[in-house]
């Protein structure tokens, strides 16, 4: 079914996004799912056999320093989904999700620390990026050997993130580039910027300037719309918060360039930042924060515009603080209630007593506290676990759910069961801002491949509806292309994609 998109004056829009001014037929796909015909209660989520495992077996001996592993990346190629992870010693390994059958030609791809997904020559077809010692691009990868590297970095430096966005509004996605070091020298702290110019050429990387004392360790980085004028910012998370520097912010200056602003908008907390997920926590139609730290977790609410608080100790998120490490997050609607679970891997690699390390599915009840719903949803709770991603990968309407470990190949728990609760899986371009208007309350998401620390997968968003049957209206922001809205009644259980020439 193909509906009409129209710009219309609407309140999930803020005042500051860029009007479409042309009109244009078929730029929305909706496409309905049929109801679940055997619905069940969760837990929803088993383990299939004949997929990679291994028994948890925590480190006997050191990491590559600074390269700590549990990076995965979910690749959507020509034979199927692949899944890739970094392993133990930094190196990449991966397998088809089908059939659990090996991908092979990988073995250049060494000295890993994160991935990245991006179209980066506007084909239609997923480039994967290998970030560490060295930043790799696999052109069009399909689970093929083809790999172009673009640098190889001298010294004691190495890339933690590469964060894909168009951050000059030509068209085409770009790359940030945060460098660190293994030795924690703050000379080797910062960031470059990568210019895509098409045909598969870069410009020279251009450092971002920042005044003294900005650089830390960054372990994560994002882009976000901040201040709303649909130009990807820099949200930085920095390990180390307290020895090195802050979390912190590059603004986009409209015409390619970032900069540091003088208000940091409330983000410049001190933390042990490992990773962060963008999504609405306290579900009141803003985009949020969730940081896992080396001991706790942080929540920093977007209030009205674009200042962020520190609200961690009012949320009612009860994870246990100083005995355990959260690394990866994400939030996720897993069984389509409409109030998404907040996804938090524990794991460490220096304190060994703090065992089991479980992993959590947080979920928040009418009163506004969390409690922990992980080991009756049969996540893992002895493990390693790092990293996070949720996709649908067996289309029936629930996320299947990967974690990535240091220590092992990733987990994936694959939906057994249905629900009849409804749902809308909005599938845009890279970085844009999802608004969907249902019973009377507006769901946001980031459409966007970046996962949290090292990880990334689709840029798809699954939201669930509970007992609706429909969403009333959609608006999509686009980056540099303002909003596009989907002014006409969504039946739930339906997936919808917005098709931008």
């Amino acid at each position: 079914m193909i509906l009409l998109w129209a710009c219309v004056a609407t309140p999930l829009l803020p005042t500051e996004s860029r009007p479409v001014e042309e009109e244009a037929e078929g730029l929305w796909s909706v496409e309905p799912v049929a109801a679940c015909e055997n619905p069940a209660p969760a837990p929803f989520w088993q383990a299939q056999p004949g997929l990679p495992d291994a028994p948890y077996t925590p480190p006997t001996t050191d990491n590559m320093p600074g390269m700590e592993p549990g990076g995965v990346a979910l690749v959507d190629a020509a034979s199927g989904p692949l899944l890739l992870y970094i392993d133990p010693q930094a190196t990449v390994r991966g397998y088809r999700l089908k059939d659990g059958s090996e991908v092979a030609g990988l073995e250049e791809l060494t000295g890993v620390a994160s991935f990245s997904i991006a179209d980066l020559d506007d084909n239609g077809q997923p480039e994967l990026i290998a970030s560490g010692l060295s930043v790799q691009i696999l052109w069009d990868y399909d689970g093929g050997p083809a790999v172009a590297a673009l640098q190889h970095l001298e010294g004691q430096t190495f890339v933690r993130d590469s964060v894909p966005a168009d951050f000059d509004g030509d068209g085409d996605l770009d790359l940030l580039l945060t460098r660190t070091s293994p030795t924690d020298d703050d000379a080797y702290l910062s960031a470059l910027l990568w210019i895509n110019l098409g045909d598969r050429n870069f410009a020279e990387p251009v450092a971002v300037p920042a005044p003294p004392g900005f650089w830390g360790k960054t372990f994560d980085a994002a882009a976000v719309d901040i201040n709303h004028d649909d130009a990807p910012d820099v949200v930085i998370c920095n390990d180390l918060g307290r020895e090195h520097a802050p979390n912190g912010l590059l603004l986009n200056d409209g015409s390619g360039g970032l900069f540091v602003p003088d208000d940091a908008r409330g983000l410049d907390v001190r933390s042990s930042c490992m990773g962060m997920a963008v999504g609405d926590l306290d579900q009141d139609g803003q985009l949020d924060l969730s940081l896992g730290d080396a001991a706790r977790h942080y929540f920093l609410r977007q209030t009205s515009g674009s200042i962020y608080v520190d609200a961690s100790a009012t949320t009612g998120i009860s994870v246990p603080a100083e005995r355990q490490m959260y690394w990866g997050t994400a939030l996720a609607d897993l069984d389509n209630s409409g109030n998404p679970e907040l996804l938090l891997p524990s794991s460490s690699f220096w304190v060994s007593s703090a065992l089991p390390w479980p992993t959590y599915a947080l979920a928040r009840d009418d009163s506004g506290l969390w409690s922990d719903h992980g080991l009756d949803w049969g996540l893992p709770q002895e493990a390693g676990t790092r990293s996070v991603l949720t996709a649908d990968l067996n289309d029936d309407g629930l996320p299947e759910l990967i974690f990535g470990d240091g220590w092992r190949p990733p987990h994936v728990l694959w939906s057994s069961q249905c629900t009849d609760a409804g749902w809308i899986e909005v599938e845009a371009p890279e970085g844009s801002l999802i608004l969907l208007d249902a019973g009377g309350r507006v769901r946001v998401a980031q459409a966007s491949t970046d996962g949290s620390y090292g990880s990334a997968g689709r840029a798809r968003v699954h939201l669930g509806l509970g007992e609706l049957e429909q969403a009333e209206k959609l608006v999509v922001r686009v980056p540099w292309k303002g909003a596009f809205v989907l002014d006409s009644p969504i039946p739930a259980r339906s997936r919808v994609r917005l098709l931008l020439p």
